[in-house]
Protein backbone atom coordinates (compact mmCIF):
# COMPACT_ATOMS: atom_id res chain seq x y z
CA UNK A 1 0.00 0.00 0.00
CA UNK A 2 2.79 2.10 0.73
CA UNK A 3 3.37 3.19 -3.38
CA UNK A 4 -0.76 3.72 -3.41
CA UNK A 5 -0.15 6.42 -0.73
CA UNK A 6 2.84 7.77 -2.33
CA UNK A 7 0.62 8.28 -5.51
CA UNK A 8 -1.75 10.10 -3.57
CA UNK A 9 0.94 12.52 -1.58
CA UNK A 10 2.15 13.49 -5.11
CA UNK A 11 -1.10 14.47 -6.37
CA UNK A 12 -2.00 16.19 -3.50
CA UNK A 13 1.10 18.14 -4.01
CA UNK A 14 0.22 19.14 -7.77
CA UNK A 15 -3.12 20.18 -6.57
CA UNK A 16 -1.11 22.73 -3.96
CA UNK A 17 1.17 24.00 -6.64
CA UNK A 18 -1.48 24.82 -9.20
CA UNK A 19 -3.24 26.74 -5.84
CA UNK A 20 0.03 28.35 -5.20
CA UNK A 21 0.20 29.25 -8.71
CA UNK A 22 -3.02 31.18 -8.81
CA UNK A 23 -2.50 32.73 -5.28
CA UNK A 24 1.19 34.05 -6.66
CA UNK A 25 -0.47 35.27 -10.01
CA UNK A 26 -3.53 37.31 -8.07
CA UNK A 27 -1.24 38.61 -5.65
CA UNK A 28 1.03 39.97 -8.04
CA UNK A 29 -1.60 41.30 -10.18
CA UNK A 30 -3.78 42.83 -7.47
CA UNK A 31 -1.67 45.55 -7.62
CA UNK A 32 -3.78 46.66 -10.57
CA UNK A 33 -6.73 46.28 -12.42
CA UNK A 34 -7.22 43.21 -14.65
CA UNK A 35 -7.15 44.33 -18.32
CA UNK A 36 -9.15 42.44 -20.55
CA UNK A 37 -6.09 41.00 -22.17
CA UNK A 38 -5.15 39.81 -18.34
CA UNK A 39 -8.39 38.61 -18.50
CA UNK A 40 -7.90 36.58 -21.46
CA UNK A 41 -4.50 35.23 -20.45
CA UNK A 42 -5.62 34.03 -16.91
CA UNK A 43 -9.09 31.93 -18.53
CA UNK A 44 -6.57 30.68 -21.38
CA UNK A 45 -4.10 29.56 -18.54
CA UNK A 46 -7.07 28.12 -16.20
CA UNK A 47 -8.10 25.92 -19.53
CA UNK A 48 -4.97 24.43 -19.98
CA UNK A 49 -4.21 23.80 -16.18
CA UNK A 50 -7.79 22.11 -15.74
CA UNK A 51 -6.86 20.40 -19.54
CA UNK A 52 -3.29 19.07 -17.65
CA UNK A 53 -4.56 18.37 -14.20
CA UNK A 54 -7.29 16.55 -16.04
CA UNK A 55 -5.47 14.47 -17.48
CA UNK A 56 -3.39 13.71 -14.66
CA UNK A 57 -5.91 12.83 -12.74
CA UNK A 58 -6.78 10.14 -15.09
CA UNK A 59 -3.54 8.81 -15.31
CA UNK A 60 -3.05 8.58 -11.73
CA UNK A 61 -6.40 6.25 -11.48
CA UNK A 62 -4.94 4.28 -14.36
CA UNK A 63 -1.82 3.68 -12.40
CA UNK A 64 -3.83 3.23 -9.17
CA UNK A 65 -5.86 0.48 -10.64
CA UNK A 66 -2.35 -1.36 -11.90
CA UNK A 67 -0.96 -1.13 -8.69
CA UNK A 68 -4.26 -2.36 -6.91
CA UNK A 69 -4.44 -5.23 -9.10
CA UNK A 70 -0.80 -6.17 -8.84
CA UNK A 71 -0.81 -6.20 -5.20
CA UNK A 72 -4.04 -8.25 -5.30
CA UNK A 73 -2.03 -10.56 -7.79
CA UNK A 74 0.59 -10.91 -5.30
CA UNK A 75 -1.99 -11.46 -1.92
CA UNK A 76 -3.63 -14.07 -3.73
CA UNK A 77 -0.30 -15.91 -5.09
CA UNK A 78 0.59 -15.66 -1.16
CA UNK A 79 -2.44 -17.49 -0.03
CA UNK A 80 -1.58 -19.90 -2.78
CA UNK A 81 1.81 -20.87 -1.79
CA UNK A 82 0.94 -21.14 1.84
CA UNK A 83 -1.54 -24.03 0.96
CA UNK A 84 0.69 -25.57 -1.50
CA UNK A 85 3.08 -25.82 1.04
CA UNK A 86 0.79 -27.55 3.60
CA UNK A 87 -0.24 -30.09 1.09
CA UNK A 88 2.88 -30.96 -0.42
CA UNK A 89 4.46 -31.07 3.70
CA UNK A 90 1.65 -33.72 4.24
CA UNK A 91 1.79 -35.39 1.08
CA UNK A 92 5.66 -36.14 2.31
CA UNK A 93 4.78 -36.93 5.88
CA UNK A 94 1.88 -39.30 4.52
CA UNK A 95 4.18 -41.33 2.43
CA UNK A 96 6.39 -42.20 4.54
CA UNK A 97 3.60 -42.90 7.80
CA UNK A 98 1.30 -45.08 6.11
CA UNK A 99 1.40 -46.09 2.56
CA UNK A 100 4.73 -48.07 3.05
CA UNK A 101 3.26 -49.92 5.73
CA UNK A 102 0.85 -51.34 2.90
CA UNK A 103 3.75 -52.46 1.05
CA UNK A 104 6.03 -54.47 3.18
CA UNK A 105 6.55 -58.04 1.39
CA UNK A 106 7.30 -56.79 -2.29
CA UNK A 107 10.56 -54.93 -3.22
CA UNK A 108 9.16 -53.54 -6.18
CA UNK A 109 6.31 -51.58 -4.61
CA UNK A 110 8.51 -50.80 -1.73
CA UNK A 111 10.85 -49.71 -4.80
CA UNK A 112 7.84 -48.12 -5.69
CA UNK A 113 7.09 -46.35 -2.02
CA UNK A 114 10.84 -45.03 -1.74
CA UNK A 115 10.35 -43.12 -5.21
CA UNK A 116 6.95 -41.55 -4.34
CA UNK A 117 8.71 -40.25 -0.44
CA UNK A 118 11.60 -38.54 -3.07
CA UNK A 119 9.76 -37.42 -5.29
CA UNK A 120 7.19 -35.87 -2.75
CA UNK A 121 10.38 -34.46 -1.16
CA UNK A 122 11.53 -32.69 -4.09
CA UNK A 123 8.01 -31.42 -4.74
CA UNK A 124 8.04 -29.71 -1.11
CA UNK A 125 11.24 -28.26 -1.42
CA UNK A 126 9.99 -26.68 -4.72
CA UNK A 127 6.94 -25.54 -3.00
CA UNK A 128 9.27 -24.14 0.19
CA UNK A 129 11.27 -22.36 -3.18
CA UNK A 130 7.75 -20.89 -4.02
CA UNK A 131 6.87 -19.61 -0.23
CA UNK A 132 10.11 -17.88 0.23
CA UNK A 133 9.60 -15.78 -3.07
CA UNK A 134 5.55 -14.87 -2.28
CA UNK A 135 5.56 -15.22 1.47
CA UNK A 136 6.09 -12.07 3.65
CA UNK A 137 5.42 -13.73 6.99
CA UNK A 138 9.07 -14.45 8.40
CA UNK A 139 7.80 -16.49 11.11
CA UNK A 140 6.13 -18.99 8.37
CA UNK A 141 9.58 -19.16 6.63
CA UNK A 142 11.07 -20.07 9.24
CA UNK A 143 8.90 -22.15 10.80
CA UNK A 144 8.68 -24.78 7.68
CA UNK A 145 12.04 -24.50 7.09
CA UNK A 146 12.90 -25.88 10.41
CA UNK A 147 9.57 -28.30 9.62
CA UNK A 148 11.46 -29.76 6.76
CA UNK A 149 14.59 -30.13 8.99
CA UNK A 150 13.03 -32.04 12.09
CA UNK A 151 11.03 -34.33 10.42
CA UNK A 152 13.47 -34.99 8.10
CA UNK A 153 16.38 -36.09 10.99
CA UNK A 154 13.08 -37.94 12.66
CA UNK A 155 10.97 -39.14 10.77
CA UNK A 156 12.41 -39.49 7.09
CA UNK A 157 15.82 -40.99 8.57
CA UNK A 158 13.58 -43.96 10.30
CA UNK A 159 11.66 -44.73 7.06
CA UNK A 160 15.55 -44.80 4.64
CA UNK A 161 16.97 -47.04 7.52
CA UNK A 162 13.25 -49.19 7.62
CA UNK A 163 13.04 -49.56 3.97
CA UNK A 164 16.53 -50.61 3.45
CA UNK A 165 16.30 -53.69 5.79
CA UNK A 166 12.92 -54.41 4.54
CA UNK A 167 14.05 -54.77 1.11
CA UNK A 168 17.59 -56.90 2.27
CA UNK A 169 15.18 -59.27 4.34
CA UNK A 170 12.91 -60.14 1.16
CA UNK A 171 16.10 -60.74 -0.85
CA UNK A 172 16.68 -63.16 1.44
CA UNK A 173 13.72 -64.69 1.36
CA UNK A 174 13.17 -65.05 -2.10
CA UNK A 175 16.14 -67.10 -2.49
CA UNK A 176 15.14 -68.94 0.90
CA UNK A 177 13.82 -72.60 0.20
CA UNK A 178 13.41 -73.81 3.47
CA UNK A 179 9.57 -72.48 4.53
CA UNK A 180 10.84 -72.74 8.55
CA UNK A 181 13.53 -69.77 7.72
CA UNK A 182 11.06 -67.71 5.06
CA UNK A 183 8.67 -67.65 8.08
CA UNK A 184 11.24 -66.70 10.43
CA UNK A 185 12.26 -63.62 7.79
CA UNK A 186 8.40 -62.84 7.89
CA UNK A 187 8.13 -62.98 11.42
CA UNK A 188 11.31 -60.58 11.19
CA UNK A 189 9.56 -58.18 8.76
CA UNK A 190 6.38 -57.89 10.75
CA UNK A 191 8.31 -56.97 13.94
CA UNK A 192 10.52 -54.62 12.18
CA UNK A 193 7.37 -53.03 10.99
CA UNK A 194 5.85 -52.78 14.37
CA UNK A 195 8.91 -51.08 15.57
CA UNK A 196 8.98 -48.93 13.06
CA UNK A 197 5.08 -47.50 13.63
CA UNK A 198 5.75 -47.00 17.07
CA UNK A 199 8.70 -45.27 16.53
CA UNK A 200 7.57 -43.06 13.98
CA UNK A 201 4.07 -42.68 15.59
CA UNK A 202 6.15 -41.46 18.83
CA UNK A 203 8.14 -39.05 16.88
CA UNK A 204 4.94 -37.77 14.96
CA UNK A 205 3.58 -37.06 18.43
CA UNK A 206 6.42 -34.83 18.98
CA UNK A 207 6.48 -33.23 16.32
CA UNK A 208 2.48 -32.67 15.92
CA UNK A 209 2.46 -29.28 18.15
CA UNK A 210 4.83 -27.92 15.64
CA UNK A 211 2.86 -28.52 13.03
CA UNK A 212 -0.14 -27.83 14.40
CA UNK A 213 1.34 -24.32 16.05
CA UNK A 214 3.00 -23.74 11.90
CA UNK A 215 -0.63 -24.64 10.70
CA UNK A 216 -2.38 -21.92 12.61
CA UNK A 217 0.47 -19.84 11.59
CA UNK A 218 -0.55 -20.21 7.97
CA UNK A 219 -4.43 -20.13 8.65
CA UNK A 220 -4.26 -16.78 10.52
CA UNK A 221 -1.81 -15.56 7.47
CA UNK A 222 -4.58 -17.00 5.00
CA UNK A 223 -7.56 -15.19 7.03
CA UNK A 224 -5.71 -11.94 7.21
CA UNK A 225 -4.98 -12.00 3.21
CA UNK A 226 -8.64 -12.23 2.40
CA UNK A 227 -9.50 -9.49 5.11
CA UNK A 228 -7.13 -7.21 3.28
CA UNK A 229 -8.39 -8.01 -0.24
Amino acid sequence: MKIIEIILEVLILLIGLYLAFFKSYFQEKGKNLATKEDIGDITNTVEEIKSSFTTEIELFKSNLQFLTNIQIGIASEERNVIIDFNVKFNNWLYYQMDYISQKLFDNVEIEKCENLISISYFDLKTAQTKLSLFCKNEEILKMATNLIIVTGENIHKNSIKFIGEIKMININRNYETDNEKIIKLIDEIVEKHRFYCDENLKKHVELCPTINLFMNLCRNRIYELIENK
